[in-house]
């Protein structure tokens, strides 16, 4: 009975053992989805954000081109609408840039970075995602309005 009972405890051990090992493996195949999932979230909030300042950019731009008959008609008020719509342009350029130079992100940097930094690095996005939804707010409703006063003065 002594050699039955020894056979099974080793088989016991092993059986724990290797269950043991499962488990680790589990957890750092969940680990490692956890990063990567941190990574790809970092990423579209980054692209987010940037699309959200080009759109802007360009409807700025656009307003600035689609109108160029009007301002030649009415040379008058050129100027005031122009500077105006330029501005907002090269507000909206000026955040992206700032964005850009601030968090300076591409996949192949996210790629590597440890969790640790990624979480410091979505933790930046959030808090720039924030400032810059409210900054870009302004700048839309700002050409937003640009855009209806020249409405206004074309009919």
């Amino acid at each position: 009975m002594n050699k039955y009972s020894f056979a099974i405890s080793i088989f016991a051990l092993l059986v724990s053992a290797l269950s043991l090992f499962n488990a680790w493996r589990a957890n750092k195949k969940a680990e490692f989805r956890s990063i990567n999932l941190l990574r790809l979230e970092v990423l579209s909030t980054y692209h987010e954000l940037e699309s959200r300042l080009l759109t802007i950019k360009l409807r700025a731009e656009s307003l600035i081109s689609g109108n160029s008959e009007f301002y030649k008609e009415n040379f008058k008020i050129d100027l005031e609408f122009k500077q105006e719509a330029e501005t907002l342009g090269g507000l909206a350029s000026k955040l992206l840039d700032e964005y850009r130079k601030t968090l300076c992100i591409d996949k192949n940097s996210v790629e590597k970075l440890p969790e640790k930094e990624l979480i410091v690095m979505q933790r930046k996005l959030i808090s720039c995602k924030h400032f810059l939804l409210l900054e870009s707010e302004s700048i839309v409703k700002a050409i937003e309005k640009l855009s209806d006063k020249v409405q206004r003065i074309k009919k």
